[in-house]
């Protein structure tokens, strides 16, 4: 849906959705919901629904936020992201910009985490192991 409406003649659509999913997810006031936040971005960069440059002007900062989520599961599914998806994709690996660094910097408060799991995530390399949905889908069932 995000594709489709990034290729929509009238670019405003996108941007309205944008603000919605951050209105009604990231901003949730159940852990539930800044969680699915965080698996809606996975997906838009997994399947390159947006180009980087916009992801990273209009939804990248909330997803950076969500490090200080007072709820473990919502930072260990951010770290997740940011090392085994986010990385990987060439925007973030080519060029030195100003997103790159928030998204190092928020790694690095993650590997300092209380929480030994988000401490993991955002340690290892995104090419060292793929953690199965599996696990996150378990480790989630906790709260």
């Amino acid at each position: 849906m995000v594709k489709k409406l990034y290729n929509a003649p009238t670019p405003t659509f996108v941007i309205d959705l944008m603000n919605e999913l951050i209105e009604r997810f990231c901003r949730c006031p159940k852990w539930s919901g800044r969680q699915a936040f965080v698996f809606i971005c996975q997906t838009i960069i997994e399947d390159d629904c947006l180009p980087m440059d916009h992801f990273a002007e209009y939804l990248l900062p909330h997803l950076l936020h969500l490090a200080s989520d007072r709820v473990p599961n919502v930072r260990v599914l951010l770290a997740k992201t940011l090392r085994q998806t986010l990385l990987e994709k060439e925007y973030f690996l080519m060029c030195v910009n100003s997103h790159q660094e928030a998204v190092e910097q928020t790694i690095v408060a993650l590997q300092m985490d209380n929480d030994n799991d988000v401490k993991y995530f955002a340690s290892i390399h995104p090419a060292s192991t793929k953690i199965s949905d599996d696990a996150m889908s378990t480790a989630s069932s906790t709260y």
